[in-house]
């Protein structure tokens, strides 16, 4: 797992385009199944997966919005905003 820390924090080096909630669990270094349950609670706001046969996958992008997001707010800043944000929010 640190060769897909290193590839999301390095930019010369190709990240994953889908992650797997245990890869989510090994960057936020929690239970594949706490991974499963942010998905589940709305109040987490986690972005939902993608279901392939019985996989489930998450777009690296959308991972990376979460994780800043997350971020803003503990530092007292506005959160970025994206078009899916957007698009959640008026449907919401």
């Amino acid at each position: 797992m640190a060769r897909l820390r290193e590839a999301l924090l390095a930019p010369t080096v190709p990240a994953p385009t889908m992650l797997t909630a245990a890869d989510i669990g090994e960057l936020c270094r929690v239970e594949p199944s706490t991974v499963g349950r942010w998905a589940r609670d709305a109040t987490t706001e986690f972005p939902q997966p993608l279901i392939v046969g019985r996989r489930r996958l998450w777009r690296t992008a959308d991972y990376v919005a979460w994780v800043a997001t997350k971020a803003a707010r503990r530092d007292g800043q506005p959160a970025p905003v994206d078009a899916r944000t957007l698009k959640r929010r008026r449907h919401a």
